[in-house]
């Protein structure tokens, strides 16, 4: 999947842009969000251009975030010992130098 935030245009110009240019309305209504003062469109990877190109063209240049990304299909929960090791496996692998994104599937 890909994700996609972005600030300065209202959540109802986003979706009215991507419907009326590219007949795109998401596959479901989780697949657009409002976090704070951002908007977060999470679409699959062969929409992914057309979904930037549309905001670009209607002026939305500045993107926090436009990139692929992991989201998981299925989230795992856990007793608190679990999701504590769990973490700690996470927050290690993030401190080495080689590795660049650590992604997992445990549910908040």
């Amino acid at each position: 999947d890909t994700t996609i935030k972005f600030p300065r245009i209202t959540f109802k110009e986003a979706k009215t842009i991507l419907k009326e240019k590219y007949n795109y309305i998401g596959e479901k209504e989780e697949d657009f969000e409002r976090v704070d003062d951002t908007y977060v469109i999470t679409t699959d990877q062969s929409s992914f251009t057309a979904v930037r190109d549309a905001l670009e063209a209607a002026d939305v240049k500045e993107f926090l975030q436009c990139e692929l990304t992991y989201v998981p299909n299925m989230e795992v929960e856990l007793d608190e010992e679990g999701a504590e090791k769990v973490m700690n496996l996470v927050d290690n692998l993030e401190d080495l130098d080689d590795v660049q994104d650590v992604y997992c599937n445990l549910k908040d």
